[in-house]
C-alpha cells in the first residue's frame, strides 16, 4: 500500500539511470552547462493510483493508494524516531504533491542527456536491477 495525504496529486518522477546519464554529460563538460539551472523530471506527471497501478501490474500483486488525512499522515510516520523538522519535511513532501507544485514536466533530461527519460511504466517493464 501506498500511503501519502498528496489526494490526486500528480508527479514526474524521474528514473535513477536518467540522473546519472544527465549528471555524467554536466561533469563531463561542464562549460557547456555553466550557469544554468535543469529540473530533471520523468516524461509525464502521473498520480499515486496509477503509480499503484503500475506497481501492482509489475509485481503481480495488489498494490493500492491510501489517501492519507494530514493526521493519518502524521500518525503513521510517528513510528520511526525522528526529530518534528523531519516528520514535517516527510508530509510536506506530499501535500506539495497534492497543492499541484510538483507536477510540471521538462524536458531538460533529453535536452542534457540526447535520449528521453524513462517512464514508470519503461523502468518496471525493464530489468529489476533499475528498481
Amino acid at each position: 500500500m501506498i500511503r501519502a495525504p498528496a489526494r490526486e496529486g500528480r508527479l514526474p518522477g524521474v528514473a535513477r539511470d536518467d540522473i546519472a546519464r544527465a549528471a555524467s554529460n554536466i561533469l563531463n563538460t561542464p562549460a557547456a552547462y555553466a550557469d544554468s539551472v535543469y529540473e530533471l523530471t520523468g516524461p509525464e506527471a502521473i498520480g499515486l493510483d496509477a503509480v499503484a497501478s503500475l506497481l501492482s501490474q509489475a509485481r503481480a500483486e495488489r498494490i493500492t493508494y491510501h489517501r492519507e488525512s494530514l493526521a493519518e499522515a502524521y500518525e503513521y510516520r510517528r513510528r520511526w524516531r525522528a526529530p518534528q523538522w523531519q516528520y514535517d519535511a516527510w508530509v510536506s513532501t506530499y501535500t506539495e504533491i497534492a497543492d499541484g507544485q510538483m507536477s510540471s514536466v521538462s524536458g531538460d533530461i533529453e535536452r542534457i542527456t540526447g535520449v528521453p527519460p524513462l517512464s514508470l511504466a519503461q523502468l518496471l517493464a525493464g530489468p529489476l536491477s533499475n528498481l
